[in-house]
């Protein structure tokens, strides 16, 4: 889409900056505040065989924003999805409000990494990876939907499994929206070591049909809502896992013992 209001403070993936960044096959964009998609937006996508355009996508910012777009869909598409912020200090964009659209990210591994983050303006999120998603660092995922007066909305985690690496530290936080966690049919996942890594989900209401494991690692699915019908549902096919691990190293077996799952 179009930008209708230019501004320094953000940067704006409106149509020409998306069609260019098309012929890249690693891309970081990297805003010192927001990044804004304004309309209807596509990032990445496949090619006439069905692979990925984008091999390695890195967006850089504090804030994803939907501006503008009721009734479409942003949709990012890559092999390889990371959402971090390295920028110091608060965001000096203006306050960001209800775009009405939709946000939907699609990868084989969606990477969430260090130090807050938001997800900001859209009606629904949906992070999609056929193989897993992934915590790393010390970070936070907060997603509102801008709206004055706060209504229910949809959060998606589909994944063949959702992860993290030793020592990360992720909260994914939204207290205004249902949580549906789901599961890949037929992905292929080996579950690797999380030793101390922490992983918080927390939003209005929290319905578990998917894989999380984190060995020897924290996990806490916290349900917010104060209505009958919010809380943490586990579903037949899911999975949540904080087993402990071994390893033999220089032929001996050592081991970390189980972490914890925390349902509240």
């Amino acid at each position: 889409g179009t930008n209708p209001t230019p501004s320094n403070t953000a940067l704006a993936l409106s149509g020409d900056l998306l069609a260019r960044a098309q012929t890249f096959k690693d891309l970081t964009l990297h805003s010192y505040n927001d990044i804004n998609f304004y309309g209807e937006g596509f990032l990445g996508g496949l090619d006439t065989n069905q692979k990925h355009i984008l091999n390695n996508l890195v967006l850089n910012t504090r804030s994803l924003n939907g501006v503008a777009n009721k009734g479409l869909t942003n949709i990012i598409d890559a092999n390889n999805v990371t959402l971090t912020n390295n920028n110091a200090g608060a965001s000096t964009s203006a306050t960001i409000g209800y775009g009405e659209g939709n946000l939907k990210i699609n990868a084989d591994q969606i990477t969430l990494a260090d130090k807050k983050k938001s997800i900001q303006g859209f009606n629904a999120v949906s992070l999609i990876a056929t193989k897993q998603i992934v915590g790393q660092g010390m970070g936070s995922v907060v997603i509102t939907s801008g709206e004055s007066v706060p209504t229910t909305h949809n959060l998606v985690l589909q994944a063949g499994q959702i992860t993290a690496v030793n020592k990360a530290n992720l909260t994914i936080t939204t207290k205004e929206n249902n949580v549906a966690i789901e599961s890949v049919a037929g992905a292929a996942v080996t579950a690797g070591e999380a030793l101390n890594a922490k992983l918080v989900i927390e939003g209005k209401s929290i319905t578990n049909n998917g894989n999380i494991s984190l060995s020897s690692g924290a996990v806490t699915l916290h349900a917010t809502g104060a209505e009958a019908t919010d809380g943490v549902t586990l579903g037949n096919s899911s999975k949540t896992s904080a087993t402990g691990i071994s390893k033999t190293i220089s032929g001996q077996t050592v081991y970390a013992q189980a972490g914890s799952v925390s349902l509240v």
